[in-house]
């Protein structure tokens, strides 16, 4: 491993550390929450073959490359942190892959209607098509160690998107009822 991947930059700012730091503690707790998974007939939850595979793998590498980040950080190592919080976003990703193969990539009903409400719709595109892209945007920027600030942000999009997501649910939940 090269010197320049284990320092970090001075023009680094602090700000940076603790947005990836709270977004790998998000990410690190619910990879931890997913974990109980693994303790039940893996062949009815996740399912047989590759796909049930591919998920048992998400679900424990997930919790692991969130820890990576936070060891990263607490290290000052903000490019290797913003290594691991890719891989956590790709392990997402990868959770997805089995339901594709099976069912495709289901946004529209016969005719051409959004299927479910436009917020799931857009988690689902942000989920399938926009997170690798991210992945591999923040994997190549933080190799590089070029604009370690848009690495950041890019970086944790998809967790923060996660939660707003949910607080979205939450408030209509309380608006509407459920």
């Amino acid at each position: 491993m090269s010197h320049a991947l284990t320092e970090t930059t001075p023009s680094a700012s602090r700000w940076l550390y603790v947005l990836i730091f709270v977004a790998a503690l998000i990410e690190l707790s619910h990879g931890l929450g997913s974990l109980p998974i693994l303790a039940g007939n893996l062949n009815e939850i996740p399912g047989p073959g590759l796909g049930g595979k591919i998920i048992i793998a998400s679900i424990i590498l997930q919790p692991l490359a969130a820890a990576a980040a936070l060891v990263c950080l607490v290290r000052s190592r903000l490019p290797m942190a913003l290594l691991s919080m890719a891989f956590v976003i790709l392990a997402g990703w990868m959770n997805y892959l089995p339901s594709i193969r099976l069912h495709g990539l289901e946004l529209t009903d016969a005719s051409g209607a959004l299927t479910g409400d436009w917020a799931s719709s857009l988690g689902l595109v942000m989920e399938i098509c926009v997170a690798p892209i991210l992945a591999l945007t923040v994997a190549a920027l933080a190799l590089s160690e070029r604009n370690l600030t848009l690495a950041s942000v890019l970086a944790v999009t998809p967790t923060f998107f996660s939660v707003a997501m949910i607080v979205a649910f939450g408030i209509s939940v309380m608006i509407y009822g459920f």
